[in-house]
């Protein structure tokens, strides 16, 4: 779907916090909070209510069809919200 190869980091959750804070100094803006890395972790973002996904489109067909306009801005979390 998306034609970039991105290497995923893997550290220790007392890594995380500080690679985040240093990164959202670096752009001005929150990229993520311990609640968020604790989430993740405990694998919050798995369904396993065995109910089929309530979205109309997989996100492999999204992925596909918006690949050419990713990673093409940055939208700053912050600034979105309370600039």
């Amino acid at each position: 779907a998306v034609s970039q190869y991105y290497p995923a980091s893997h550290q220790s959750n007392s890594v995380d916090p500080l690679a985040g804070r240093a990164l959202g100094r670096f752009l001005n803006d929150i990229v993520l909070t311990r609640d968020e890395i604790k989430g993740l972790s405990r694998g919050l973002l798995v369904s396993n209510s065995g109910e089929p996904a309530p979205a109309p489109t997989k996100l492999t067909e999204w992925l596909d069809r918006n690949a050419p306009q990713l990673g093409n801005s940055y939208a700053n979390e912050v600034g979105r919200h309370y600039g």
